[in-house]
């Protein structure tokens, strides 16, 4: 793969110790690691062609795991990992949060917070899965989509996989509909 034209690394050393003032000291040590990220900083090795003389120097990497350049290999091996993962089923991904209140509780009793979330949102996605939407926008305020549901609001996170698709289409039809004090 080409390298781009511009990396972060070249926007952080343009930016140089004014982007580093006033960075706590873990960030400033960072962006000193994405900046020095394969320069002579770093140190290299060089290597030449016994045939036509041609020398080519490759700098070293920070190998920091903020650094985009050296993580880039990662980030995408572990991408298609992910992709591997997926279950061969159109689904969404429901993501269950927490009021701020609540949340500020399951910090110190997970087991119990955690055990009730689930326990909650297991009951309200059968409930919600097995009625079909209100036929009126008065009388819900979530977003409800034909074959599938695919969001719950204001309730830390849970992800959860659920079916997607439903009909004969191939993607949900959402049908937004909001409160009506």
């Amino acid at each position: 793969m080409p390298r781009p034209a511009f990396e972060v690394a070249d926007i952080v050393r343009s930016l140089g110790a004014s982007l580093r003032a006033g960075l706590s000291r873990d960030l400033h040590r960072a962006v000193l690691a994405i900046e020095a990220c394969r320069t002579a900083v770093l140190g290299g090795h060089v290597s030449a062609c016994q045939d036509c003389a041609h020398i080519d120097v490759a700098y070293n990497s920070c190998r920091n795991r903020h650094c985009p350049t050296c993580q880039a290999a990662a980030a995408y091996d572990w991408l298609e990992a992910r992709k591997r993962d997926l279950l061969p089923v159109a689904y969404y991904h429901v993501v269950v949060t927490l009021p701020a209140a609540i949340a500020d509780i399951a910090f110190t009793n997970k087991a119990a917070v955690y055990d009730a979330l689930f326990k909650a949102t297991a009951e309200t996605l059968m409930i919600i899965g097995a009625d079909p939407p209100p036929p009126h926008p008065r009388h819900c305020s979530r977003r409800w989509p034909l074959g599938g549901w695919d969001a719950m609001d204001r309730l830390p996170a849970q992800l959860l996989p659920a079916r997607g698709g439903g009909g004969g289409g191939s993607a949900p039809m959402i049908i937004s509909v909001s409160a009506v004090a």
